[in-house]
């Protein structure tokens, strides 16, 4: 529970700061992807999905993009059955 609550707590606080802090912009990329996979891990996945769909887009070039695709892929198959 207390893993749980940590993990939903980060996914508010990347919610906030956004752009807002200085110096965010340079690791802005990242956190974004580790947003999704919290979500992910919050089983929160129709909310992890599209935060990982702008990377497997290739919005961030080929940054975390195959990644990306496979979670993307392994949601979709696990939630066909």
């Amino acid at each position: 529970m207390m893993l749980r609550s940590a993990n939903a707590a980060c996914v508010v606080i990347a919610n906030r700061i956004g752009g807002s802090v200085p110096g965010f912009a340079r690791i802005a990329t990242e956190a974004t992807y580790n947003r999704a996979l919290t979500l992910l891990r919050l089983g929160r996945t129709a909310e992890a999905k599209r935060a990982l769909e702008p990377f497997a887009a290739g919005r961030f070039g080929s940054y975390r993009k195959e990644e990306a695709q496979k979670l993307i892929d392994a949601l979709c198959l696990a939630f066909r059955r």
